[in-house]
């Protein structure tokens, strides 16, 4: 019916380089792609996506935190720890309106990935240079051995017609 998700990933990791710079933080992606709008496509679609699910991931452990300080709060008796305990919450409540509201909120995107002017990949002078090369070069090869081939067959040939 298709390829499964992990034979997807798989064969999408063969043609992607991911890159981090440890001292900025930045890292680079790039996929080389037969077809570069579909390459750009996915890489912006991957990016969005991990955004996604970063900001899901933040909501849902802000929104646990939060409940368990609650709880936490009403076992309290103490008003310097219940107070702690109101800044926390308020803490969380406060990450969680940002991961709701910023659009790039796990990766933000310097440069998005764009289609290249030229073309890449297959670079077409180096495959007709290298084509160039191994033709001639089996081209005399095979003018070099080809008559000794022959001699020896027409030499079996007339031995045995005399």
């Amino acid at each position: 019916y298709g390829p499964t998700m992990d034979e997807v990933r798989t064969e999408l990791m063969k043609h992607m380089d991911i890159s981090e710079d440890v001292k900025s933080g930045i890292i680079h992606l790039s996929l080389d792609w037969k077809d570069p709008d579909q390459a750009a496509l996915w890489v912006n679609g991957l990016v969005q996506m991990l955004n996604e699910m970063r900001r899901q991931e933040a909501i849902v452990d802000s929104q646990a935190r939060i409940k368990s300080l609650q709880a936490q709060l009403v076992a309290m008796t103490s008003v310097d720890m219940k107070q702690m305990n109101i800044n926390l919450i308020q803490s969380e409540t406060e990450q969680i309106v940002a991961a709701q509201s910023e659009r790039q909120y796990a990766l933000h995107v310097l440069d998005p990935a764009f289609i290249p002017d030229a073309p890449i990949w297959p670079k077409r002078t180096l495959i007709l240079v290298v084509s160039i090369i191994l033709g001639t070069i089996a081209g005399s090869i095979v003018a070099l051995f080809w008559p000794r081939l022959f001699r020896k067959r027409f030499r079996h040939r007339r031995l045995n017609s005399i």
